[in-house]
């Protein structure tokens, strides 16, 4: 019996669906632990405030232009920095603007940052994806519970 040219088509497609679907999800492939998603550049891209159920965006009023390409480096050795994106408030400012060390603790779902020149600070990770990140603190400092939510995208 003699195949159709249609029917020839359709199974070579459909072998070369098979071949690919097999190649690409092979039993070695795992998915990115939380260290592995975090350890690399990101910029930030919000920065939110939530009182009392009301929750608003601060980013540009926080935020000269001028910070708000800075870059935060996670390693994977667990020191981070943050230099100067492309713009620069003053020209004559050093790229280095702080250094220290993360860790992440409660299976990845928080992160205590400790900068070398400031006390640290622990976060609740909302999300960590290849591409994006939120975390965020609650701040009793001023009697009443603020939520403040750190919003970065994959450099």
């Amino acid at each position: 019996m003699k195949m159709k040219p249609f029917s020839i088509k359709l199974t070579l497609l459909a072998l070369s669906a098979i071949l690919i679907f097999s190649i690409g999800c092979s039993k070695d492939d795992k998915e990115p632990t939380p260290a592995e998603l975090l350890s690399k550049a990101w910029i930030q891209t919000d920065l939110l405030v939530t009182i009392s159920g009301q929750t608003e965006s601060v980013f540009d009023s926080e935020y000269l232009p001028c910070d708000q390409d800075n870059v935060y480096s996670f390693k994977s050795d667990g020191t981070f920095t943050v230099n100067e994106g492309t713009s620069k408030c003053d020209p004559a400012d050093l790229d280095l603007i702080s250094t220290g060390t993360w860790t992440l603790l409660d299976n990845g779902k928080k992160i205590t940052i400790d900068p070398i020149d400031e006390d640290p600070q622990t976060l609740d990770i909302e999300e960590l994806t290849n591409t994006s990140m939120k975390a965020s603190a609650i701040d009793n400092s001023a009697g009443l519970p603020i939520k403040v939510t750190f919003i970065y995208r994959a450099k």
